[in-house]
């Protein structure tokens, strides 16, 4: 006798997820859909975990920080003698660390929240994009979710020399291009976007 295995569904197509299809998995709650379908799921990721958008505005999520140097200081401020040989690292990067372990991550609800109690008049983002020409779109309708005007936006790794920068415009902002560091492959540069007045 053959059992009938009941097979799981990706949430955005709603059709069957089959052995070797490439998938993506909320680490919360377990949704899952198809790798072709992540775009359109409204997934999002810190590190190498995934969420899906119901568990990304949870503060499960929202407690989450990349930090990964806290590893190394962690390993170095051990007594344990079974931990072998103290780890030796530069002070800056125990500074880097306790920089990254006060940062905070918001949910789009709780960064609108932030952007509409805050008292001052400049506020700034910082995304780390991993190539304008994959992910801007992307950038855009975040920035569009915040419905908030941000005095300065800077983007990094933008894998694009200065002279593809004007391709890349966001309405209202006057884009600064940071030109290709000599012996680079690829052109990680930063870019920045000061709102204009």
């Amino acid at each position: 006798m053959i059992n009938n295995f009941n097979k799981e569904t990706c949430t955005v197509c709603d059709k069957s997820i089959n052995i070797g299809q490439k998938i993506c998995v909320c680490c919360v709650c377990n949704v899952i859909v198809h790798g072709k379908c992540f775009k359109s799921s409204r997934f999002n990721h810190t590190g190498d975990k995934f969420y899906c958008p119901k568990c990304s505005n949870t503060c499960v999520v929202t407690e989450l920080k990349y930090n990964p140097f806290s590893v190394i200081v962690s390993k170095s401020e051990s007594d344990k003698f079974y931990d072998g040989e103290p780890v030796d690292y530069d002070p800056f990067i125990a500074e880097i660390s306790s920089i990254l372990d006060s940062c905070s991550s918001y949910s789009c609800e709780s960064m609108k929240n932030l952007c509409k109690e805050s008292s001052s008049n400049f506020s700034s983002y910082f995304l780390n994009i991993d190539g304008n020409q994959s992910n801007f779109d992307s950038l855009s309708v975040e920035l569009e979710r915040y419905n908030h005007k941000f005095s300065v936006i800077g983007i990094a790794e933008t894998n694009l020399d200065q002279c593809n920068g004007d391709l890349y415009q966001l309405p209202g902002y006057t884009a600064c291009y940071q030109g290709k560091k000599p012996g680079k492959l690829k052109a990680v540069v930063l870019h920045f976007y000061v709102i204009q007045t």
